[in-house]
C-alpha cells in the first residue's frame, strides 16, 4: 500500500481595492516510485477592483501557479496508458496569466493573456514529459444574463 499525505494552507489578504489570494500545498508519497508528486504547489492571485463612471466594474489582475520539480508520470498515446518514468523532471516553472474582468449591468466580459511569461522565466514549461503547457495566447469572453 502507498500513503499520500498532503496539507494545504490558504490565506486571502484585502487592502482596500486590492485582493491577494494565496494557497500553498505540501504533499508527499510513501513510495515516490509508485506515485511521484511535487513536494510543493503554490497558487497566488493578485487583483485590484474599481469602478469606472460608477457603472462599469473592473478587476485587473495576475494569477500564478507553480510546483516544485519532480519526476512526473508519462503518457503513451499508442496504448493510452500513463506510466512512471525516472528520466525527465518537470516543474520548477511559474505559469502566469494576466486578466481584466469587467461587468456592466447584466453583461460580463473578460480579456486574458494566458502564459504571459512564456520564454521569460526558463524553458521547463512541461506539465509532464513531452507535453508542454499551453503556449501564450490571447482570450476574450462575453456572458449575457437574461432575466425571465
Amino acid at each position: 500500500s502507498v500513503q499520500v499525505v498532503h496539507a494545504t494552507l490558504g490565506q486571502d489578504f484585502n487592502f482596500g481595492p486590492v485582493t491577494w489570494a494565496n494557497s500553498v500545498t505540501w504533499q508527499t508519497s510513501s513510495d515516490e516510485s509508485a506515485i511521484p508528486l511535487p513536494k510543493l504547489s503554490l497558487y497566488s492571485n493578485l487583483s485590484v477592483q474599481f469602478r469606472i463612471a460608477k457603472v462599469l466594474r473592473v478587476q485587473l489582475g495576475l494569477d500564478c501557479s507553480y510546483f516544485t520539480e519532480y519526476k512526473s508520470i508519462d503518457y503513451q498515446p499508442a496504448t493510452m496508458v500513463f506510466y512512471n518514468q525516472s528520466g525527465i523532471k518537470c516543474g520548477n516553472y511559474p505559469f502566469v496569466n494576466a486578466f481584466i474582468n469587467m461587468k456592466l449591468s447584466r453583461v460580463r466580459f473578460y480579456v486574458m493573456i494566458s502564459h504571459v511569461n512564456q520564454g521569460l522565466t526558463g524553458d521547463n514549461y512541461f506539465s509532464m514529459p513531452h507535453y508542454p503547457l499551453n503556449p501564450r495566447r490571447f482570450q476574450m469572453g462575453l456572458c449575457v444574463d437574461f432575466q425571465n
